[in-house]
């Protein structure tokens, strides 16, 4: 519900694919047995549109990462293979990915660039993980910690990255003609 009022285009889309590893993410809100009913009542959505969202929206509890991994807990999808293989985009399809993956987008951009996926993406929102000083100091980034997701953060995650490293990250996405920037 959150995405849908931070990027209201989202409710025209034909279709959605959602990936979180945090368990629960997509839940209802308490007392919530239906989505189509929620959208209508926080005014996201018009009913005939909402009532044919959740047919039109998947959400997945998975990691995305560089390559397929079975093994860790959610399990990972490679970012080539679910964009080539599981979704079965192509070139004409649009398409808009938002990318928040705690420091990962580095090797996860740089293998979609590599393999040649890039055209198959139009716009990319990314939260570039980075040694921001003001961040390290509010939220302790740059230093192994526990969040409430339960999941432990190593300090080596993008801690070596620089202001410059993200700068260059969103330089790449857009010399291969994907609309990149930041989010939130």
């Amino acid at each position: 519900v959150g995405m849908l009022r931070l990027y209201p285009a989202l409710r025209d889309f034909d279709e959605f694919v959602a990936v979180e590893a945090g368990e629960g993410f997509y839940e209802l809100p308490k007392g919530e047995k239906d989505l189509s009913s929620v959208l209508v009542k926080k005014a996201l959505m018009d009913p005939s549109r909402a009532a044919t969202f959740r047919e039109r929206h998947r959400f997945l509890h998975n990691f995305i990462g560089v390559q397929q991994n079975s093994t860790t807990q959610p399990p990972t999808i490679g970012i080539n293979d679910f964009l080539r293989n599981d979704l079965k985009l192509k070139p004409n399809d649009a398409v808009v990915i938002k990318m928040d993956v705690e420091g990962s987008e580095y090797d996860i951009i740089d293998a979609m660039l590599q393999s040649g996926a890039a055209p198959l993406v139009d716009e990319m929102m990314i939260e570039v993980h980075y040694d921001h000083p003001k961040m390290r100091r509010l939220y302790r980034w740059c230093s192994p910690s526990t969040h409430g997701d339960g999941y432990i953060r190593s300090a080596a995650a993008w801690c070596s990255k620089s202001l410059e490293d993200a700068t260059e990250l969103y330089k790449s996405v857009r010399r291969e003609g994907i609309y990149g920037h930041h989010w939130p």
